[in-house]
């Protein structure tokens, strides 16, 4: 492997998936094309009016299976709503994933939620390798911050989160290549699946007056 990856794919939404690409751009990479979420968050930068206005290809298929198979350097996922195989990350000579969490603790969908319900004085975010494990993957890099779980609303530590996101991905980034992946100590880790929502009570959503999840 070269210094750094020649070639990129980004996946995702809104302003942290924007800032990843222009450090990617940056770097010296070229971006082969942007894959967008599903969805994206009401208020939140256009990933793929940005990227279409800066000359980007951007693809939204219906399943990854309709990407082209070819083999790329780097992926990086930034709040990306869809699964990725083993044949998909078998396409990447490294693939990553923004969560926000410090994983271990909390894997899955909505951490922010479940560390607010559970009382949770710090929470931050985490640069993974994506694995077939939801989440289990070795971390390159995290970056916290101090909660309140009395005082705070999901909406709140969402914002923090995106903050802490674009500042981790300054600092690794850069350096991808030459950093250590540390594997995660599966005895800590505590992970979440759609099916709990319903234990969440006000916590399910925005902040604890509201009745949506956006």
């Amino acid at each position: 492997m070269t210094e750094f990856a020649k070639t990129a794919i980004v996946f995702g939404k809104g302003r942290v998936a924007v800032r990843a690409t222009q450090i990617l751009i940056r770097e010296g990479y070229e971006i082969r094309y942007v894959v967008l979420s599903t969805s994206q968050l009401a208020g939140d930068i256009s990933f793929g009016e940005w990227a279409a206005n800066h000359g980007l290809a951007v693809r939204e298929p219906a399943s990854l299976d309709e990407l082209p198979g070819e083999c790329v350097d780097l992926g990086i996922s930034v709040y990306f709503d869809r699964i990725f195989r083993q044949r998909h990350i078998d396409r990447f000579g490294l693939l990553l994933n923004v969560h926000n969490s410090l994983l271990p603790t909390y894997r899955g969908v909505r951490p922010i939620n479940w560390a607010l319900k559970n009382g949770e004085r710090r929470h931050g975010v985490s640069l993974h390798q994506i694995t077939s494990g939801i989440d289990e993957g070795p971390v390159i890099g995290q970056e916290g911050f101090a909660i309140n779980p009395v005082a705070d609303e999901v909406r709140d530590v969402y914002g923090r989160c995106l903050s802490a996101a674009e500042s981790l991905l300054e600092r690794t980034l850069p350096d991808i290549w030459k950093l250590e992946p540390v594997a995660q100590d599966a005895s800590k880790a505590s992970s979440y699946t759609a099916t709990d929502d319903i234990s969440l009570g006000n916590r399910q959503y925005w902040s604890r007056a509201d009745k949506r999840f956006e």
